[in-house]
């Protein structure tokens, strides 16, 4: 175990934000659960009766039979949380976008007519300008890229996915603070995930498995932490 580094996690957490406590309280669980095990290993040390394979093999089944179980409970805030921020993020950046009606839809064919006539440059800029309100959005984002001219072949600049981009912005523009209230929530847990991913690898270490048997073993635990 690492303290020093327990306690760089904890000072880079948030304390302004309103889930600090929850993720200062994985942090602190998971430190405790790898502590024990380093005080299970100087209890067993101390133990004559035992030869250096029975230590370990103390230690590899108390893991296994305690320790995986509890890592697996005390890290499942780290996942739902990570996991819920992914969701609502997806879910604002690919926000519906209302279609037009018949009148709308025939400015919005024009609109996408006049962009593919422009070169590269002008096209990116004027689609920009498009996406500031909502009608201009829907003639450009509601419909697959190559319609206005916005895939990466029309615009000669492979994998750059304007589109994509276009609607980051939008919704950065129209849900910013959300946005930022969500990427918080990631910065906040992702500390907490290092301080998982610390602990879990001394499991690992000293369960006596294989990584893939550890994982294996892992993945039932943490299923059931979760439903």
């Amino acid at each position: 175990m690492n303290p020093h580094l327990f306690n760089t996690l904890r000072q880079n957490v948030s304390v302004t934000r309103r889930h600090a406590q929850d993720v200062l309280a994985v942090i602190e669980g998971t430190e405790n659960i790898g502590s024990s095990i380093e005080a299970i290993r100087g209890k067993l040390k101390n133990d004559s009766t035992l030869s250096d394979f029975g230590r370990r093999t103390g230690v590899a089944e108390l893991v296994k039979s305690v320790k995986m179980k509890e890592l697996a409970a005390a890290s499942r805030p780290v996942r739902r949380a990570l996991a819920y921020a992914r969701s609502e993020r997806e879910a604002l950046l690919n926000g519906k976008i209302e279609r037009p009606d018949a009148v709308g839809e025939m400015r919005a064919q024009e609109t996408r007519t006049f962009l593919r006539s422009l070169p590269p440059a002008q096209r990116e800029r004027l689609a920009r300008e498009l996406c500031q309100s909502p009608e201009g959005s829907a003639a450009v984002l509601g419909v697959p890229a190559f319609m206005s001219g916005l895939d990466d072949e029309a615009m000669q600049r492979p994998q750059y996915g304007l589109q994509e981009r276009l609607k980051v912005e939008r919704a950065e523009t129209i849900h910013g603070q959300r946005l930022e209230e969500i990427a918080g929530v990631e910065e906040d847990y992702q500390l907490a995930e290092q301080a998982v991913a610390v602990v879990r690898n001394e499991l690992f270490e000293a369960s006596g498995l294989s990584r893939d048997g550890f994982e294996q073993a892992m993945a039932p635990l943490e299923a059931a932490a979760d439903a």
